[in-house]
Protein backbone atom coordinates (compact mmCIF):
# COMPACT_ATOMS: atom_id res chain seq x y z
CA UNK A 1 0.00 0.00 0.00
CA UNK A 2 1.33 3.45 -0.87
CA UNK A 3 1.17 5.99 1.92
CA UNK A 4 -1.70 7.76 0.21
CA UNK A 5 -3.79 9.06 3.09
CA UNK A 6 -6.20 10.81 0.75
CA UNK A 7 -6.95 7.54 -1.07
CA UNK A 8 -7.72 5.77 2.21
CA UNK A 9 -10.05 8.57 3.25
CA UNK A 10 -11.79 8.55 -0.14
CA UNK A 11 -12.35 4.81 0.13
CA UNK A 12 -13.73 5.16 3.66
CA UNK A 13 -16.04 7.94 2.46
CA UNK A 14 -17.22 5.69 -0.39
CA UNK A 15 -18.10 2.97 2.13
CA UNK A 16 -20.16 5.48 4.12
CA UNK A 17 -22.02 6.71 1.03
CA UNK A 18 -22.77 3.18 -0.10
CA UNK A 19 -23.75 1.72 3.27
CA UNK A 20 -25.06 4.69 5.26
CA UNK A 21 -28.51 3.14 5.60
CA UNK A 22 -26.88 0.46 7.76
CA UNK A 23 -24.06 2.49 9.29
CA UNK A 24 -26.16 5.47 10.37
CA UNK A 25 -28.55 3.62 12.70
CA UNK A 26 -25.86 1.24 13.95
CA UNK A 27 -23.31 3.93 14.77
CA UNK A 28 -25.93 6.43 15.85
CA UNK A 29 -27.38 4.11 18.46
CA UNK A 30 -24.07 3.12 20.03
CA UNK A 31 -21.80 6.10 19.31
CA UNK A 32 -23.97 9.22 19.10
CA UNK A 33 -26.80 8.57 21.57
CA UNK A 34 -24.61 7.63 24.60
CA UNK A 35 -22.38 10.68 24.12
CA UNK A 36 -25.35 12.99 23.74
CA UNK A 37 -26.96 11.52 26.86
CA UNK A 38 -23.78 12.09 28.89
CA UNK A 39 -23.62 15.73 27.85
CA UNK A 40 -27.31 16.31 28.46
CA UNK A 41 -27.81 14.49 31.73
CA UNK A 42 -24.53 14.58 33.66
CA UNK A 43 -22.67 17.56 35.11
CA UNK A 44 -19.40 18.67 33.56
CA UNK A 45 -16.16 17.31 34.93
CA UNK A 46 -14.57 19.78 37.38
CA UNK A 47 -12.07 22.24 35.95
CA UNK A 48 -8.81 23.36 37.49
CA UNK A 49 -9.40 26.64 39.28
CA UNK A 50 -7.21 29.69 38.87
CA UNK A 51 -5.42 31.25 41.82
CA UNK A 52 -2.05 32.29 43.22
CA UNK A 53 -1.54 28.94 44.94
CA UNK A 54 -1.37 26.49 42.04
CA UNK A 55 -0.61 23.51 44.30
CA UNK A 56 -3.74 24.16 46.34
CA UNK A 57 -5.78 24.58 43.17
CA UNK A 58 -4.50 21.24 41.83
CA UNK A 59 -5.27 19.51 45.14
CA UNK A 60 -8.80 20.93 45.18
CA UNK A 61 -9.33 19.89 41.56
CA UNK A 62 -8.03 16.38 42.29
CA UNK A 63 -10.47 15.97 45.18
CA UNK A 64 -13.36 17.31 43.11
CA UNK A 65 -12.46 15.03 40.20
CA UNK A 66 -12.33 12.00 42.49
CA UNK A 67 -15.82 12.77 43.80
CA UNK A 68 -17.11 13.39 40.28
CA UNK A 69 -15.70 10.07 39.04
CA UNK A 70 -17.21 8.22 41.99
CA UNK A 71 -20.61 9.67 41.19
CA UNK A 72 -20.60 9.55 37.40
CA UNK A 73 -17.65 7.47 36.22
CA UNK A 74 -19.71 4.31 35.70
CA UNK A 75 -21.89 6.09 33.11
CA UNK A 76 -18.83 7.20 31.16
CA UNK A 77 -17.43 3.67 31.33
CA UNK A 78 -20.70 2.32 29.95
CA UNK A 79 -20.64 4.84 27.09
CA UNK A 80 -17.05 3.87 26.32
CA UNK A 81 -17.97 0.18 26.19
CA UNK A 82 -20.89 0.90 23.86
CA UNK A 83 -18.55 2.86 21.62
CA UNK A 84 -16.06 0.00 21.54
CA UNK A 85 -18.88 -2.40 20.73
CA UNK A 86 -20.05 -0.18 17.86
CA UNK A 87 -16.55 -0.07 16.37
CA UNK A 88 -16.22 -3.83 16.64
CA UNK A 89 -19.67 -4.36 15.08
CA UNK A 90 -18.74 -2.17 12.10
CA UNK A 91 -15.47 -4.06 11.63
CA UNK A 92 -17.37 -7.35 11.83
CA UNK A 93 -19.91 -6.27 9.20
CA UNK A 94 -17.11 -5.68 6.69
CA UNK A 95 -14.34 -8.09 7.63
CA UNK A 96 -15.87 -11.26 9.09
CA UNK A 97 -15.97 -14.24 6.75
CA UNK A 98 -18.43 -15.31 5.57
CA UNK A 99 -19.79 -11.77 5.55
CA UNK A 100 -22.64 -11.69 8.08
CA UNK A 101 -25.93 -9.82 8.02
CA UNK A 102 -26.17 -6.93 10.44
CA UNK A 103 -27.96 -8.93 13.14
CA UNK A 104 -25.43 -11.75 12.99
CA UNK A 105 -22.60 -9.21 13.02
CA UNK A 106 -23.96 -7.66 16.22
CA UNK A 107 -24.03 -11.05 17.92
CA UNK A 108 -20.57 -11.97 16.74
CA UNK A 109 -19.20 -8.61 17.86
CA UNK A 110 -20.65 -9.24 21.30
CA UNK A 111 -18.77 -12.53 21.51
CA UNK A 112 -15.52 -10.84 20.45
CA UNK A 113 -15.90 -7.77 22.65
CA UNK A 114 -13.87 -9.00 25.63
CA UNK A 115 -10.97 -9.94 23.36
CA UNK A 116 -11.19 -6.55 21.65
CA UNK A 117 -11.16 -4.68 24.96
CA UNK A 118 -8.20 -6.72 26.19
CA UNK A 119 -6.26 -5.84 23.03
CA UNK A 120 -7.01 -2.18 23.69
CA UNK A 121 -5.81 -2.45 27.28
CA UNK A 122 -2.57 -4.10 26.16
CA UNK A 123 -1.88 -0.92 24.19
CA UNK A 124 -3.44 1.68 26.49
CA UNK A 125 -1.87 0.70 29.82
CA UNK A 126 1.83 0.91 28.87
CA UNK A 127 1.09 3.92 26.67
CA UNK A 128 -0.62 5.65 29.59
CA UNK A 129 2.41 5.04 31.80
CA UNK A 130 4.70 6.57 29.18
CA UNK A 131 2.45 9.61 28.85
CA UNK A 132 2.36 10.11 32.62
CA UNK A 133 6.17 10.06 32.73
CA UNK A 134 6.51 12.55 29.88
CA UNK A 135 3.73 14.98 30.80
CA UNK A 136 5.57 16.72 33.71
CA UNK A 137 8.45 17.67 31.38
CA UNK A 138 8.50 21.07 29.65
CA UNK A 139 6.26 20.78 26.62
CA UNK A 140 5.16 17.41 27.94
CA UNK A 141 1.82 17.40 26.13
CA UNK A 142 3.46 17.82 22.72
CA UNK A 143 6.18 15.33 23.60
CA UNK A 144 3.56 12.76 24.59
CA UNK A 145 1.38 13.21 21.50
CA UNK A 146 3.90 11.98 18.95
CA UNK A 147 4.66 8.56 20.52
CA UNK A 148 1.02 8.16 21.55
CA UNK A 149 -0.31 8.60 18.03
CA UNK A 150 2.47 6.43 16.61
CA UNK A 151 1.64 3.54 18.94
CA UNK A 152 -2.09 3.98 18.36
CA UNK A 153 -1.52 3.97 14.63
CA UNK A 154 0.66 0.87 14.62
CA UNK A 155 -1.83 -1.03 16.81
CA UNK A 156 -5.05 0.30 15.26
CA UNK A 157 -5.68 -2.85 13.18
CA UNK A 158 -5.89 -5.19 16.18
CA UNK A 159 -9.69 -5.05 16.13
CA UNK A 160 -9.78 -5.67 12.40
CA UNK A 161 -7.52 -8.70 12.86
CA UNK A 162 -9.76 -10.08 15.62
CA UNK A 163 -12.79 -9.79 13.32
CA UNK A 164 -11.19 -11.00 10.10
CA UNK A 165 -8.80 -13.71 11.31
CA UNK A 166 -10.87 -16.15 13.34
CA UNK A 167 -9.37 -17.39 16.58
CA UNK A 168 -6.73 -14.68 16.90
CA UNK A 169 -6.15 -13.72 20.52
CA UNK A 170 -5.65 -10.22 21.87
CA UNK A 171 -1.84 -10.38 22.09
CA UNK A 172 -1.51 -11.95 18.66
CA UNK A 173 -3.86 -9.35 17.19
CA UNK A 174 -1.73 -6.47 18.47
CA UNK A 175 1.42 -8.13 17.12
CA UNK A 176 -0.28 -8.75 13.78
CA UNK A 177 -1.28 -5.06 13.58
CA UNK A 178 2.34 -4.02 14.08
CA UNK A 179 3.38 -6.46 11.36
CA UNK A 180 0.78 -5.15 8.90
CA UNK A 181 1.73 -1.52 9.46
CA UNK A 182 5.50 -2.06 9.32
CA UNK A 183 7.11 0.54 7.08
CA UNK A 184 3.95 2.67 7.14
CA UNK A 185 4.00 3.75 10.77
CA UNK A 186 4.26 7.48 10.12
CA UNK A 187 1.45 7.56 7.57
CA UNK A 188 -0.88 5.51 9.76
CA UNK A 189 0.01 7.63 12.80
CA UNK A 190 -0.83 10.81 10.90
CA UNK A 191 -4.12 9.30 9.71
CA UNK A 192 -5.23 8.00 13.11
CA UNK A 193 -3.90 11.01 14.98
CA UNK A 194 -5.51 13.43 12.57
CA UNK A 195 -8.95 11.85 12.80
CA UNK A 196 -8.76 11.47 16.57
CA UNK A 197 -7.42 14.96 17.18
CA UNK A 198 -9.87 16.62 14.80
CA UNK A 199 -12.84 14.92 16.43
CA UNK A 200 -11.71 15.75 19.94
CA UNK A 201 -10.93 19.36 19.05
CA UNK A 202 -14.30 19.86 17.36
CA UNK A 203 -16.15 18.33 20.30
CA UNK A 204 -14.15 20.42 22.79
CA UNK A 205 -14.96 23.62 20.92
CA UNK A 206 -18.68 22.88 20.97
CA UNK A 207 -18.56 21.89 24.65
CA UNK A 208 -16.85 25.22 25.35
CA UNK A 209 -19.86 26.96 23.81
CA UNK A 210 -22.10 24.93 26.12
CA UNK A 211 -20.01 26.03 29.11
CA UNK A 212 -20.15 29.70 28.10
CA UNK A 213 -23.92 29.57 27.63
CA UNK A 214 -24.39 28.09 31.09
CA UNK A 215 -22.12 30.68 32.73
CA UNK A 216 -23.99 33.48 30.96
CA UNK A 217 -27.35 32.15 32.10
CA UNK A 218 -28.44 31.59 28.48
CA UNK A 219 -28.60 27.82 28.67
CA UNK A 220 -32.25 27.05 28.06
CA UNK A 221 -32.86 23.29 27.60
CA UNK A 222 -33.54 23.43 23.87
CA UNK A 223 -30.40 25.45 23.08
CA UNK A 224 -28.21 23.24 25.26
CA UNK A 225 -29.66 20.09 23.70
CA UNK A 226 -28.79 21.36 20.22
CA UNK A 227 -25.28 22.40 21.27
CA UNK A 228 -24.67 19.09 23.04
CA UNK A 229 -25.92 17.25 19.95
CA UNK A 230 -23.24 19.07 17.96
CA UNK A 231 -20.52 17.92 20.36
CA UNK A 232 -21.82 14.34 20.29
CA UNK A 233 -21.97 14.46 16.48
CA UNK A 234 -18.30 15.49 16.31
CA UNK A 235 -17.30 12.51 18.49
CA UNK A 236 -19.58 10.22 16.48
CA UNK A 237 -18.13 11.30 13.12
CA UNK A 238 -14.56 10.83 14.34
CA UNK A 239 -15.23 7.36 15.76
CA UNK A 240 -17.13 6.23 12.68
CA UNK A 241 -14.40 7.53 10.36
CA UNK A 242 -11.75 5.68 12.38
CA UNK A 243 -13.72 2.43 12.13
CA UNK A 244 -14.13 2.73 8.36
CA UNK A 245 -10.46 3.69 7.95
CA UNK A 246 -9.50 0.53 9.84
CA UNK A 247 -11.58 -1.50 7.38
CA UNK A 248 -9.87 0.11 4.41
CA UNK A 249 -6.38 -0.20 5.88
CA UNK A 250 -6.82 -3.85 6.78
CA UNK A 251 -8.10 -4.72 3.32
CA UNK A 252 -5.13 -2.98 1.70
CA UNK A 253 -2.42 -4.27 4.01
CA UNK A 254 -3.58 -7.86 4.54
CA UNK A 255 -3.63 -8.77 0.86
Amino acid sequence: MSNDIAAVLRHAWALWRRDRTVLAPLSGLFLFVPQWALLLLLPEAPRIGAGPDQAAAMAAWSDALEQWLAAHGSWYLMAMLLGQYATLAILTVYLARPQPETGAALLRALRLLLRFILAGLLVALPLGMIVLLVMPLPGGLLLAMAPAFYVLGRSCLAGAVICAEAGTGAVAAVKRSWTLTRGRGLAVAVLVGGLTGTGQLAAAMVIAVDHVLKLAGMGNPVTLAVVDAGAAAASWASALALALVQVVLYRRLAR
